[in-house]
């Protein structure tokens, strides 16, 4: 990872994530698999705290629509962006210097580990995605992480393989989840004026994941 955290030991990473699943009440198998499958899709997979600039190494023109500019661009394992949402980080933890200071949420592995939690908790204008993610409705954690469906398609891949790993088919209380046949028929997004004033995408994520699924079946 960039900004000094290319060093950081796996051992100290998964022992400060750990100590926040606690923290935050992110403790069953299901919790952590949605969490976790955002998470990698949000950093590209651990490999950067902090969203990509322009090979070249100018500032994306994107970034200069963010609330606040191109300072408040994404940063922390899921990528928080807006000058009010980094000032909202930084009353949470009760640290004034963050919105100030906002590589700080890309530079200090406590902060860039917890900015996702508050967020996951907090930040997301979609509610608590403990709430969401304990309903398996991939479709509206997705929303409420990205605000929209970038990778949706690896999100819903990552997902699958933390299933496979934490071996949820075989848990007492989670057996009975599916995770590779998401549709807005069976998510609470479809209730939601998003769902409606998107028919476009709503196709578009459907048509993906369908011929995800597809190809799944065909190597089953």
């Amino acid at each position: 990872m960039n900004n000094g955290l290319k060093n950081i030991s796996i051992d100290t990473f998964l022992s400060k994530l750990n100590s926040y699943f606690i923290q935050y009440n992110v403790t069953s198998c299901l919790l952590k698999a949605h969490f976790i499958s955002q998470i990698l899709c949000e950093s590209d997979f651990f490999r950067t705290s902090e969203e990509y600039k322009n090979r070249d190494g100018s500032i994306p023109q994107n970034w200069n629509n963010y609330s606040g500019g191109s300072n408040y661009h994404g940063r922390g394992l899921i990528q928080i962006t807006h000058d009010y949402n980094y000032e909202s980080f930084s009353k949470y933890i009760k640290n004034d210097s963050i919105k100030d200071n906002p590589d700080l949420i890309c530079s200090d592995l406590d902060y860039t580990i917890r900015s996702a939690f508050w967020y996951w908790i907090k930040g997301s204008a979609w509610g608590n995605a403990n709430n969401i993610a304990a309903n398996n409705d991939f479709l509206k954690v997705t929303m409420a992480i990205n605000g929209g469906y970038n990778h949706v398609v690896d999100r819903n891949k990552a997902l699958i393989t933390l299933y496979n790993i934490f071996n949820i088919k075989n848990c007492k209380v989670h057996y009975y989840i599916k995770v590779d046949n998401y549709s807005f028929a069976n998510s609470e997004m479809i209730n939601s004026q998003w769902y409606k004033n998107n028919t476009i995408k709503v196709q578009q994520v459907e048509a993906a994941l369908n011929t995800f699924y597809a190809g799944l079946k065909n190597r089953g």
